[in-house]
C-alpha cells in the first residue's frame, strides 16, 4: 500500500484475502490520506476508530471507519458543542463496533465533568448517548479499555482513587 503523505497512517489488514488497507483517510474523500495514530478494531473486524489530527484546527480528533461500507464518522462532528475544542483520543471498540471508550481534555462534553482534566467518556454509536465514566476521579485519566460487549469500560486515573470506588 503506497503512503506517500509523509505522516502515520492507519491500516489493516485483511488475512483472509491478504489485503492492508489505508483507513486513515479523510471523512468522505477516501483518497485523501488524513493520518492516524492508536487504532482500535472492534472485534468483528467491522469497524476500526482512531486518533488523527483536524486540518486548521490542530486538536485530536476520532474518527470511526466502516471497514464494509468505508463511511467515515467524525466524532466532534457526531456530539457537537464543546468536542470542537477538546483534543479527543485513545479509541477502544466493543465487539460489534457499536461502544466507544476515549479521552477528553481541554473541554468539558457533558456538564457533570467540572473541572479541566483529561476525562473517560463512553459513547453508543447507534443512539449517541454519552456518558462521563470518569465523573467522580479527581486527576486526569487515561487508557480506556471497553470490554468486549461495551457494557463496562475500565481505565487509569493519575495517582487518586476514584472516591466511591477508594477501599474502606
Amino acid at each position: 500500500v503506497a503512503d506517500a503523505n509523509g505522516i502515520g497512517d492507519v491500516f489493516v489488514l485483511d488475512r483472509d484475502n491478504g489485503q492492508v488497507k489505508l483507513v486513515s483517510t479523510a471523512a468522505g474523500n477516501p483518497g485523501q490520506a488524513r493520518g492516524g495514530q492508536k487504532p482500535a478494531l472492534s472485534g468483528d473486524g467491522t469497524r476500526v476508530a482512531f486518533a488523527s489530527v483536524t486540518p486548521g484546527s490542530g486538536k485530536l480528533d476520532i474518527l470511526v471507519r466502516n471497514l464494509g461500507t468505508s463511511a467515515v464518522t467524525q466524532l466532534s462532528s457526531l456530539l457537537g458543542g464543546n468536542a470542537a475544542t477538546a483534543d479527543l483520543s485513545a479509541p477502544s471498540l466493543s465487539d460489534d463496533g457499536n461502544a466507544l471508550a476515549f479521552v477528553a481534555s481541554g473541554a468539558s462534553l457533558l456538564a457533570a465533568d467540572g473541572d479541566a482534566v483529561a476525562d473517560v467518556y463512553q459513547l453508543d454509536l447507534r443512539t449517541r448517548a454519552l456518558v462521563l465514566a470518569s465523573a467522580e476521579a479527581a486527576a486526569a485519566c487515561r487508557n480506556p479499555k471497553l470490554a468486549r460487549s461495551g457494557v463496562a469500560v475500565a481505565f487509569e486515573c493519575g495517582g487518586t482513587p476514584v472516591p466511591s470506588q477508594a477501599a474502606s
